[in-house]
């Protein structure tokens, strides 16, 4: 059980770190706001200030994906601590102990790749 420990370790770790950052991405963003306003009101800075409210947008997709996926993965992986048992079979008890590993493991991609995923329905570049 301790890699299981070391995985759910690090994929709370990783989230931490990860809306911690988008937090402090959308406090600058909620800064720099008004100065988007006056780019969008001239023409030939509309495009920078069009090119800000796709990346803020795509900000705001992310949390949401964030929120999400954080608020699911608890109940997809409770079910597999209840299957695990000391009166149960030994293969069973591996395969639980596999199927939490292999979730966390997905966990883990699914919080990186929310940020590529956000980009890409907003339609930003990078």
């Amino acid at each position: 059980m301790a890699i299981a420990q070391v995985v759910d370790w690090l994929g709370s770790w990783i989230t931490s770190i990860i809306v911690y950052l988008r937090a402090l991405t959308l406090f600058f963003y909620k800064g720099l706001a008004p100065l988007m306003v006056v780019f969008f009101m001239n023409d030939e800075l509309r495009s920078i200030s069009l090119g800000f409210l796709k990346q803020l947008g795509a900000l705001v997709i992310q949390g949401s994906l964030l929120i999400l996926i954080i608020g699911i993965y608890p109940a997809i992986v409770s079910s597999d601590f209840l299957t695990v048992s000391a009166s149960g079979d030994f293969l069973s008890n591996v395969g639980a102990f596999f199927s939490v590993i292999g979730k966390a493991v997905i966990f883990i991609l699914l919080i990186i790749g929310s940020q590529r995923l956000a980009n890409k329905l907003m339609g930003v570049l990078g």
